[in-house]
């Protein structure tokens, strides 16, 4: 039987990652500004064991480390990171995925359906996204799928991309009040997509 956090899609396998995921596409991603620039943080060439260590401390309770793999092939196309503050009833949200795979939106779309169905099970009430300013798409994609806009906290966070100085950061959030019709809002765009 699978675990909760295995999930499946249409397209797309969604399953807890491993210290086996070590090697590979994900590790290369850690070291791809293009990457992880938009979620400032610093494009870091990391060893297998490091990188192994870093995934184990994702303990699938509170803190989730969920790799995104196509089912046509099996190739890593992303991840979600999801801290959840249980006594809060929030999940803070994070997604990564490769801006250049013609696949992107359907990636972010597809997925996040039943990361959101797991949450709402979960007991989980709000659903919450920090976007640095820079990352325009991201920010773009939110507002399309109908998380709102909480506040801009200006130069909240320390610039990790190697620009220096510090950045804002927006906080968009669901409430579980939302997730229907957001949940059927994903859905229409899915089908919308010419992909």
């Amino acid at each position: 039987m699978s675990s909760p956090l295995h999930m499946e899609t249409a397209h797309f396998n969604v399953r807890p990652l491993t210290r086996e995921d070590a090697d590979g596409t994900f590790r290369e991603w850690f070291a791809n500004p293009k990457i992880m620039h938009p979620m400032n943080l610093p494009a870091r060439e990391l060893k297998r064991e490091a990188l192994a260590e870093y995934i184990e401390g994702f303990d699938g309770q509170t803190r989730l480390l969920l790799g995104i793999f196509d089912k046509s092939n099996g190739a890593f196309s992303g991840f979600w990171m999801v801290e959840i503050n249980g006594p809060q009833r929030v999940a803070t949200i994070y997604l990564a995925i490769d801006r250049a795979n013609a696949l992107a939106p359907l990636i972010a779309l597809e997925t996040v359906v039943p990361l959101g169905d797991l949450l709402l099970k979960s007991g989980i009430e709000k659903a919450v996204g920090h976007i640095i300013g820079s990352n325009q798409r991201a920010v773009e994609l939110v507002e399309t799928v109908g998380m709102k806009l909480e506040g801009v906290l200006r130069e909240e966070v320390v610039d990790l991309t190697g620009g220096g100085g510090r950045v804002d950061l927006s906080r968009f959030a669901l409430l579980r009040s939302e997730y229907a019709a957001f949940r059927e809002r994903v859905q229409m765009l899915i089908g919308n997509l010419n992909i």
